[in-house]
């Protein structure tokens, strides 16, 4: 696990959208505030999306920091509380009304395999042994006796198998 940050910002001012050139500044400054607080050996992405704030519809961009740890290298020792006075200095100068900030640890999640084939014609059955997968109200948990209780013979919990679907959307 590594530390993740994300910080959102809106483009509107007042209900009006930043210029152009306000608006690459201020992702810069959020950027770069994300870059100094942590270490060099960390990944940034940037997503662009639209928002709601107050109501009013805006641009938004999501600014991520993965990969990285926080620095003692950069100004009084960064840190988590420098980077909430950077953020809060940010908004200051860009009036905005907040910037979001997310700070926690990313994992990588790889893919899980595939459930057991419940009978000859490869169709993955539900482990509660009576439907097929993707028959509504069969997510792939455990079985259970009409008294409520995990049946014994009831198989380990297993996925929803979208596989057939997701082949037949990716063509593959």
């Amino acid at each position: 696990m590594t530390l993740t940050i994300t910080a959102t910002v809106g483009r509107n001012l007042n209900g009006v959208a930043l210029t152009v050139e306000h608006w690459e500044a201020l992702q810069r400054r959020v950027r770069n505030a994300l870059t100094y607080a942590t270490t060099g050996k960390g990944k940034t992405e940037t997503h662009y999306g639209v928002g709601t704030w107050d109501g009013v519809t805006e641009e938004s961009v999501k600014i991520a920091r993965y990969g990285t740890a926080w620095s003692a290298d950069y100004g009084q020792g960064a840190g988590p509380e420098w980077l909430r006075a950077e953020l809060g200095e940010i908004a200051r100068v860009y009036r905005q009304d907040a910037i979001a900030l997310v700070i926690g640890e990313g994992e990588l999640i790889g893919p899980l395999p595939l459930p057991p084939v419940r009978h000859a014609d490869a169709v993955r059955g539900c482990s509660c042994g009576q439907a097929d997968y993707g028959t509504p109200g069969h997510d792939g948990g455990p079985a259970y006796d009409a008294e409520g209780v995990p049946a014994d013979t009831a198989p380990e919990p297993v996925r929803q198998d979208s596989a057939i679907a997701d082949r037949q959307v990716l063509d593959f």
